[in-house]
């Protein structure tokens, strides 16, 4: 057997004895694997922190448009404009633990004609939004038969999200969300 013959034979031999070894196999596919897995964890968490602002967003124009349709729970309800005032800050408590900086609430009583137009009656917004004015038509669907010569409570809520940690330097996501309730205790709400 020549020397060169030999050398072939043991680079192959060498190579089928690197390929056969299992040391360290354990530590190899960790290293592979742990970067796939942390990104996939980061990934759930900005998924939830996502879906769960949203959820908060939702939940608050709810409440607000519930709170208001309540009218303090009295036989001819009402509502004062400090009541109103009040209303459009409960978001901030809502959306804890994100930042409420940046919601922008407005409520509004519209009234609905036969025709089923709404029409703002009174309007209230929290700092940095504009109320609407009265008498501004409000375009809601879809809307039933049966809401015809009635008035609603209409929230509308506006929430600049802006990510935390490694998303940081992104722009901020902008969830929107609106909600419709009937006066609970009379017709309107004076």
């Amino acid at each position: 057997m020549n020397t060169e013959h030999r050398l072939v034979v043991v680079k192959w031999d060498r190579l089928r004895r690197f390929l056969q070894c299992r040391l360290g196999v354990a530590g190899t596919e960790f290293a592979l694997i742990l970067p796939v897995a942390v990104g996939f964890i980061f990934l759930a968490g900005v998924c939830w922190t996502w879906f769960e602002v949203k959820r908060r967003v939702a939940t608050s124009a709810s409440i607000v448009a519930d709170i208001a349709a309540q009218g303090n729970n009295l036989a001819a309800a009402s509502l004062s404009a400090d009541d109103l005032n009040r209303i459009v800050t409960y978001p901030q408590l809502t959306m804890y633990p994100f930042p409420a900086s940046s919601i922008s609430t407005v409520v509004s009583e519209l009234h609905c004609d036969a025709s089923l137009t709404c029409s703002v009656v009174l309007s209230a917004a929290s700092r940095g939004s504009s109320v609407r004015p009265t008498g501004q038509v409000v375009a809601i669907s879809p809307l039933s038969a049966n809401l015809a010569n009635a008035y609603l409570f209409y929230s509308e809520l506006v929430y600049d999200f802006q990510p935390q940690y490694i998303l940081q330097g992104y722009s901020p996501m902008r969830f929107t969300a609106s909600s419709i309730s009937v006066p609970r205790t009379s017709l309107k709400v004076n």
